[in-house]
């Protein structure tokens, strides 16, 4: 396991790999926050099952148009690069929502105004899923398209073990937290990843730089 961890690092970088890892945990760890949502519709907002439903369909509505996202990063490149500027834009948009939901107690109890803020930040999350996919099927075109596997396996591990790690930890976060700090501390992973986009170099054809 560690060589294999240690192969993948020498041909695509640190970064590139440490990025990988961080959304696809986050996209798993994502859970931990929902649940804490899921509470808020319920429990504090005193929401009907169907008005419940109404309001998860309309936030969860931008995962339904991702080729959207992948489309518009490949034909309009910003200062003539197609990932790294909408990556950030999209990790952006995936955390002011729980910066913003977690200081305002105001914005958190209305429904119109918690139904937008998660629709933005699901807007993000999805924009990211599709750019950091765009990116690993660049980084194993040509020479290394025999790492393809690898990149996918390690995605899809990180994914899991996020997912893991956000359904155990979110109902205990829930039990033993208030709903505002638990925004706030999953806040901490977009910032992360917020940081991380700038350690990953692209050129203006849209192919990466790797170490």
């Amino acid at each position: 396991m560690i060589q294999w961890v240690k192969r993948l690092r020498i041909e695509f970088g640190a970064s590139f790999l440490w990025l990988i890892c961080l959304i696809y945990f986050t996209q798993g760890f994502r859970s931990f926050v929902w649940t804490a949502v899921s509470y808020q519709l319920k429990d504090r907002l005193k929401l009907s099952p169907s008005a419940s439903q109404f309001v998860s369909s309309i936030v969860f509505f931008p995962w339904s148009i991702k080729p959207l996202y992948g489309i518009l990063s490949d034909c309009i490149p910003i200062k003539g690069r197609k990932r790294i500027p909408y990556l950030v834009i999209a990790t952006v948009l995936s955390l002011l929502p729980w910066l913003i939901l977690g200081l305002s107690a105001s914005l958190r109890s209305s429904k119109v105004h918690l139904m937008v803020l998660l629709s933005v930040q699901n807007l993000g999350s999805a924009m990211a899923d599709v750019v950091i996919d765009a990116m690993i099927a660049e980084a194993v075109r040509f020479e290394k398209a025999s790492f393809a596997g690898d990149l996918q396996s390690i995605s899809w591990m990180t994914m899991a073990f996020g997912g893991i790690c956000g359904s155990l930890f979110g109902g205990y976060a829930l039990t033993n937290l208030q709903i505002d700090k638990i925004f706030l501390l999953f806040s901490v992973l977009p910032t992360l990843q917020l940081l991380s986009c700038g350690l990953v170099k692209e050129n203006s054809a849209g192919i990466k730089v790797l170490p």
